[in-house]
């Protein structure tokens, strides 16, 4: 949903600069007269030093990545909380598993424990040393 209305907020805001863009080129080059107006849009005329176009050039050239910084950002903060979603989803499923071997071994010792009771209480049955250590014997 939020980022139906941020595409759709990008391409509002790209179809503005466009039409401003298209409307000055038309009107710089004499293409559209202007209404009630004895004479067109003069053309501009490009009077300026090296220097002063680098210096426009390298204006621009900030003025779009800062543009795009900020789109980064804005499409990172919408994002954030997906990220965040799926990381506890993926958290809950691995918490999930590992309680389903834990649960698995409490009832194997479950099922042992009385074997195990009696072993101690009567001295019947196996030894409780048996399962420690199954290497006792070759030492």
């Amino acid at each position: 949903m939020q980022m139906g209305f941020l595409w759709g907020a990008i391409k509002l805001v790209f179809a503005a600069f466009a039409g401003a863009a298209a409307l000055y080129v038309l009107l710089s080059y004499d293409a559209v007269s202007l209404p009630d107006a004895a004479s067109s849009v003069p053309l501009a005329e490009l009077n300026i030093s090296y220097t002063d176009f680098l210096t426009l050039m390298l204006t621009c050239v900030t003025v779009v990545l800062a543009a795009v910084g900020i789109g980064v950002g804005v499409v990172a903060a919408y994002t954030l909380t997906g990220l965040k979603d799926e990381a506890k989803a993926e958290v809950n499923a691995a918490v999930t598993e590992r309680m389903k071997k834990v649960d698995a071994k409490l009832d194997e010792v479950e099922a042992n424990l009385s074997d195990k009771v009696a072993a101690i209480a009567y001295g019947v049955g196996r030894s409780l040393d048996d399962d420690a250590d199954p290497d006792l014997e070759d030492r």
